[in-house]
């Protein structure tokens, strides 16, 4: 039940920062309304790593997300967060990982 709040919790944060970040309330975010929102979240993404994000919750290369993209962008940042975190017990920011660790790193975010 706990895990359950703690999504549920999580969902109504990233919910009130797209909707503060849609500052012309078009129900989508353009890669600057992204960024900012996925900032004020807490995800610090360098340049090329948001870029590519982008391309992959934008399929359609408009150029902005919807929602439900973003929120699906925002559970993905979460759920690889948590597995870097795992790998990273020093807290350093770098983590080495073998080919096996990855698979399971990765396969832990789909």
């Amino acid at each position: 039940m706990q895990d359950f709040r703690a999504l549920h919790k999580f969902l109504e944060e990233m919910n009130q920062s797209f909707q503060m970040h849609d500052q012309d309330r078009s129900g989508s975010l353009d890669s600057n309304e992204t960024h900012a929102a996925l900032t004020q979240a807490g995800f610090r993404l360098e340049q090329p790593a948001f870029i590519e994000m982008m391309r992959a919750f934008d399929p359609e290369r408009k150029g902005k997300i919807s929602y439900a993209p973003y929120i699906a962008m925002t559970l993905f940042l979460r759920c690889a967060a948590n597995a870097f975190q795992a790998f990273d017990a020093g807290r350093t920011g770098r983590v080495d990982l073998d080919f096996s660790q990855f698979i399971y790193a990765a396969s832990n975010c789909r």
